[in-house]
C-alpha cells in the first residue's frame, strides 16, 4: 500500500479516536445543575476571554481557556491530512480548515445548549477556533520540514545528505 495512503488513513482513525474524545469531553461529562433544577442555562454571546485572564485564577485560565484553545489544535493539525489530497493554496487550506472548526465548535455549543442543557458561551468558539488555526499552523510546519527533508521515497534531496 502506498505511503501516502497509509499516513492517510492512521491519521482519519487518529482523528476519530480524537473526535470521540472532544465529544466526551464536552458533551457527555460533568454534573449539569440546569438540568436538575430543568431552567434552560443561559447563552454567553460577550466575548469576555481577556477580562476573565486578568480576573481569574490560574487554575482556571489553565484549565478552562488554555483547554479549550488545547483541544481543538488537533483538529487543525490533522485534518488538512487527509482532507486534501494535493497541497492548495495555503490562504484557502486555512480557511477550509478553520471555518471546520468554527462549525464544529459552534456544533458542540448548540448541542450542549439545547440538548444536555448547559451554557452557550462565545469564547469556547472563539478559543476552539484559535485553537484549530494553531492546529493548522503546526500542519504547515510538519508539512514544510517534511517536503523540505524527505520525499515519498524516503530519499534526501540534494544538499541535505
Amino acid at each position: 500500500m502506498n505511503v501516502r495512503i497509509m499516513m492517510r488513513l492512521s491519521c482519519l482513525i487518529v482523528f476519530a479516536c480524537y473526535m470521540y474524545l472532544v465529544i466526551k469531553i464536552t458533551l457527555l461529562s460533568s454534573y449539569n445543575i440546569f438540568m436538575s433544577k430543568n431552567v434552560r442555562p443561559p447563552v454567553k454571546l460577550t466575548p469576555e476571554v481577556f477580562q476573565l485572564i486578568a480576573t481569574r485564577s490560574a487554575d482556571f485560565i489553565i484549565r478552562n481557556l488554555l483547554g479549550n484553545l488545547a483541544l481543538f489544535v488537533p483538529f487543525g493539525l490533522l485534518v488538512p491530512v487527509f482532507l486534501f489530497k494535493k497541497s492548495k493554496s495555503m490562504g484557502i487550506e486555512c480557511g477550509i480548515v478553520v471555518l471546520l472548526g468554527f462549525l464544529i465548535s459552534l456544533t458542540i455549543e448548540l448541542v450542549q445548549h439545547y440538548v444536555v442543557f448547559r451554557i452557550f458561551d462565545i469564547d469556547d468558539i472563539i478559543l476552539n477556533t484559535v485553537g484549530t488555526a494553531v492546529g493548522y499552523f503546526f500542519f504547515l510546519a510538519a508539512r514544510h520540514i517534511l517536503v523540505r527533508n524527505v520525499n515519498i521515497g524516503g530519499e534526501h534531496h540534494e544538499g541535505n545528505q
